[in-house]
């Protein structure tokens, strides 16, 4: 096992296996010929994927593992949990995300530190993309404000103590009177899915729920959609999968303007807590 990881996209690995599913063999210059890249290149992201265990190697040929095949059937049915369980038994992805576990919520800075006592070496380079691969399979999120990653988990308790919590936290009050002011919803998400490490549509789900339990207690307001307010510094990354006859396109997005919270037909931005006991 080479001890470097060779950074490679996840849009990179889908693409080769689904040469390799048309092909049933390939070699590296037909495989930098359909990626449209260099032959060196072509070559470290094939061997890269013979070591996450998708691909396996006999002379100067390449061939879709049983792992790989099942890998590709999950990437077409968005099976994001499945994906992360065969990555696990990649050594970068497992110690990359055990690593994580131990301390997060943490900065990329914070995660290439700890990692530099691992048995494997990382570089900038490798923690970046395993950040990315985490992200975009929904196995990790970030924070965007505070720009520190945590593993996610299963919602399974109330968010109702988060919820209080964090709109505390955020909730600036001013003048003499000290009136309540909204908090912005994408505030409040992003501090709540961090204390709680929970996905972003996992607190929505949720968050409506105990919006529509609570109807005076907690109030939604909207907001006019060119506000400064949404954008961030960072971005929430997206994956879009889409098959053509003869390409598989996975397009790796990144969203800069924070999603209030959809209700039905109507949009909020902001959410105001008038007070009393809340209902789960």
């Amino acid at each position: 096992m080479r001890l470097t990881m060779r950074p490679v996209t996840l849009s990179r690995v889908v693409e080769t296996l689904y040469f390799a599913e048309m092909t049933r063999a390939f070699s590296k210059q037909e495989l930098t010929t359909f990626l449209k890249s260099s032959e060196e290149r072509g070559k470290d992201v094939a061997d890269e994927i013979v070591n996450i265990g998708l691909l396996e190697k006999d002379g100067t040929q390449y061939y879709e593992t049983k792992k790989g095949s099942e890998f590709l059937d999950d990437i077409r049915t968005n099976n994001w949990i499945s994906i992360h369980n065969l990555m696990m038994d990649y050594s970068f992805y497992q110690t990359f995300f055990t690593q994580l576990q131990s301390i997060e919520p943490s900065t990329p800075e914070e995660i290439l530190t700890c990692l530099q006592s691992s048995p494997v070496h990382f570089n900038q380079a490798s923690c970046d993309v395993l950040c990315d691969w985490g992200e975009r399979i929904g196995s990790i999120q970030r924070n965007i404000f505070t720009n520190q990653y945590f593993t996610i988990t299963e919602l399974s308790s109330s968010i109702i103590p988060a919820f209080l919590d964090s709109y505390q936290s955020l909730n600036i009050k001013t003048g003499l009177s000290l009136r309540q002011r909204y908090v912005e919803i994408p505030k409040i998400r992003e501090y709540i899915c961090q204390n709680m490490r929970i996905s972003r549509d996992s607190f929505d789900s949720r968050f409506i729920q105990l919006c529509m339990k609570n109807i005076g207690k907690i109030e939604l307001a909207g907001a006019p959609v060119t506000t400064h307010a949404k954008r961030s510094a960072n971005k929430v990354k997206n994956v879009h999968f889409l098959e053509l006859p003869d390409k598989i396109t996975m397009k790796l997005s990144s969203n800069q303007y924070l999603n209030g919270l959809n209700v039905g037909p109507k949009s909020y931005y902001y959410v105001a807590y008038h007070g009393g006991e809340l209902i789960d």
